[in-house]
């Protein structure tokens, strides 16, 4: 049996598949959003993480052999050495400063080579992982 937790924007599923990869269990839910540091929305991980601990607790008797994750966009948890959460995480839609992209495409190359080389749009946003973490770095010391 697999367990797979499909964490989408909206939804969140949790689907049971037996060995012939037929559904057997399905479960969805959705939760409202919490805040970041900067008040904009976000995944509440506490939530979704006390619902997989719930959905696993009650497909004990399933006899489990495989989990997987799916999830969406270019979301990122970023975690401390011992693997604890440093922060919620930051949607990838989240709005930043125009300026602060700027640096850092300087720093790594120009916008439109920048945006081939990690196949991202070049968008004032988080979407590109490594921009999220210079962001990140940025924004915290």
């Amino acid at each position: 049996m697999t367990l797979i937790f499909d964490i989408g924007k909206t939804n969140k599923k949790a689907l049971v598949f037996d060995e012939d990869y037929q559904v057997i269990e399905e479960t969805q839910t959705a939760f409202d959003e919490i805040g970041d540091v900067d008040g904009e929305p976000t995944d509440d991980v506490a939530k979704i993480e006390n619902w997989m601990l719930e959905i696993l607790r009650g497909y004990q008797k399933l006899n489990l052999s495989r989990i997987n994750f799916a999830t969406y966009g270019a979301t990122l948890a970023h975690l401390d050495k011992n693997g604890r959460l440093l922060n919620v995480p930051f949607n990838y839609l989240k709005k930043i400063d125009p300026a602060l992209k700027q640096q850092f495409l300087t720093e790594n190359d120009t916008p439109s080579v920048f945006c081939t080389k990690t196949a991202s749009p070049d968008l004032e946003v988080l979407l590109n992982s490594g921009f999220q973490l210079y962001w990140l770095k940025k924004n915290t010391t």
